[in-house]
């Protein structure tokens, strides 16, 4: 997609310079036009670049760790087959360390041993919808904030 709108750009701009040359008056309707569809193709380009929702990877391995773009908060470490996770804290002595998120227990949730049970749903600038899913039974949990300022997973379904 991003080519087909490289391309256009491109072609048009040649026949845009081919027509103004053999046309020697500039007028400032053609200059709007050019800037317009210019804008336009940076629009295109930028649209075709952003970044709805970062999930994890359904498919293989059994950890993995998600770092939102503009969240660096919440970068959390998931054991896709216990759906355990792990949030990346900074301690006193100002290095790094991974610290376990509780989540709420529900006896409907089940797992199969040795396979991958779990996704970790993290959208783009909204840390409050952050969800961890059971893949097998839908079952669902939403990041919530504790009464000490920390983060666990409340289960929604």
């Amino acid at each position: 997609m991003l080519h087909l709108y490289r391309k256009v750009c491109e072609v048009f701009l040649q026949k845009f310079i081919i027509f103004v040359e053999i046309n020697t008056y500039k007028t400032m309707k053609r200059i709007f036009c050019l800037f317009t569809f210019i804008y336009i193709c940076l629009l295109a380009y930028a649209y075709d670049n952003v970044s709805i929702c970062q999930k994890t990877n359904p498919e293989v391995g059994r950890y993995e760790i998600i770092v939102p773009d503009n969240m660096i908060r919440y970068t959390f470490l998931l054991d896709k087959y216990t759906g355990d996770i792990w949030q990346l804290v900074e301690k006193s002595d100002e290095s790094n360390t991974w610290q376990k998120v509780e989540r709420d227990y529900s006896k409907y949730d089940k797992n199969d041993e040795g396979k991958i049970n779990y996704q970790l749903i993290v959208p783009a600038n909204a840390a409050r919808l952050i969800m961890l899913v059971n893949i097998n039974n839908g079952i669902t949990w939403q990041i919530c904030k504790t009464k000490d300022d920390g983060i666990a997973f409340q289960i929604i379904y």
